[in-house]
């Protein structure tokens, strides 16, 4: 072999693998991003799941007792709604028996 066609032959196989890397790279980036994304929807899931869980639970406090549950508290212990709260915050606030309240739940940091 003479010397260019040795140097054709190492550039083109270097050209080969840096095209497999940059492959690979940009597989490796998507499946990643994939993956963020599928927890990121996964927890606003789970924010979702419990504001409903809550809402039910309140609305069934109201048809059962005549009145809205005056606390977060009294909706776990008689209602059977369980949040994780080390990993969902719940901001309830009631201004009135007669008035549904304000419910909001928010992802934790972790």
């Amino acid at each position: 072999m003479n010397k260019n066609s040795e140097r054709a032959h190492v550039v083109g196989r270097i050209v080969y693998y840096l095209g497999f890397l940059i492959i690979f790279i940009a597989v490796l980036f998507f499946v990643i991003t994939g993956l963020n994304e599928a927890r990121l929807s996964s927890d606003a899931e789970k924010v979702r799941f419990a504001e409903d869980s809550i809402r039910r639970a309140v609305i069934s406090a109201y048809a059962i007792e005549g009145k809205y549950p005056s606390s977060f508290e009294h909706i776990q212990r008689y209602y059977g709604v369980n949040i994780d709260e080390r990993r969902l915050i719940v901001h309830y606030r009631i201004f009135s028996p007669t008035i549904m309240p304000y419910f909001f739940v928010l992802q934790a940091e972790r």
